[in-house]
């Protein structure tokens, strides 16, 4: 859209919106042809279930960053990687002496933990009660709320998961405090 002008409380002028014409696209063209194999791929494609969120309240919601469409990407996306064997690919390789080391989620900026819930409710639903996958899970977050509620969530999506360890919540910006930890183990 094209804007003639702006509203102008002086003189009470209001804006005014011309269509603007678009190319003619060739249906033909190789640009039309990805974009139709990308949205048949995208509506093929399996989307992923938000954790509950009922335990929450219109108070949390108003501390807590609510799950919108990025959120629901990254949900889609981590369910592609698990569904694909990418993620247990990438949990199910170890050292030759057959240690493994655990797989570690970290989620930096939980809000209210959607992400971290789902990969540990995949995570067991996928490897069980498998001694040798370990999953260790940390949220992190400025917002002691975004903790709570994250901590919260958690429990409510994963009570008959007691073989998962239990999520470990740290309050800082970003993973500042887990530098030391991780040191010379994180790729």
């Amino acid at each position: 859209f094209v804007i003639h002008s702006f509203f102008n409380s002086h003189d009470d002028t209001m804006a005014e919106f011309h269509q603007l014409p678009s190319l003619p696209q060739d249906p033909n063209s190789e640009w039309e042809k990805l974009n139709r194999a990308a949205e048949a791929q995208s509506k093929a494609a399996a989307t992923a279930d938000l954790p509950s969120l009922d335990h929450l309240t219109l108070a949390d919601y108003d501390q807590v960053y609510e799950p919108s469409d990025d959120s629901y990407l990254f949900l889609d996306a981590l369910l592609y990687e698990f569904n694909h064997g990418n993620l247990p690919a990438a949990a199910t390789s170890g050292n030759r002496e057959g240690a493994r080391p655990p797989f570690c989620v970290l989620e930096l900026g939980c809000g209210s933990g959607v992400i971290s819930t789902f990969v540990r409710s995949q995570w067991k639903a996928r490897f069980g009660n498998s001694s040798s996958l370990v999953l260790q899970s940390i949220v992190t977050d400025v917002n002691r709320n975004a903790l709570r509620v994250a901590l919260e969530t958690d429990r409510v999506n994963n009570e008959n998961n007691k073989e998962l360890s239990s999520m470990e919540a740290i309050h800082c910006d970003l993973a500042t405090p887990l530098q030391s930890r991780w040191a010379g183990q994180v790729d």
